[in-house]
């Protein structure tokens, strides 16, 4: 699995969606969620990086792996997020 997936996959859980939820949430169809999150697809088009990290409220740097810290897009950033 990547840093993306295992991501992508853990902020799923802490916010409480399913699958099929995020996709329709975020317009991402949940086979692609699926295999983003399982390592089978691992280029996501930055549309769906996009609706994910908005439905989700984390930022893309924190998905795709260039920070370890998870600022909200929707909380305060922080000087060094930008």
């Amino acid at each position: 699995m990547s840093i993306f997936g295992e991501r992508l996959r853990a902020v799923r859980h802490q916010r409480g969606y399913t699958l099929r939820a995020l996709g329709v949430a975020s317009g991402v169809p949940y086979e692609t969620i699926a295999r983003l999150e399982s390592g089978a697809h691992r280029s996501p088009r930055s549309e769906a990086v996009v609706a994910l990290c908005k439905t989700l409220g984390v930022s893309a740097d924190f998905l795709l792996g260039i920070t370890d810290r998870q600022p909200s897009i929707f909380g305060r950033m922080h000087k060094g997020d930008l």
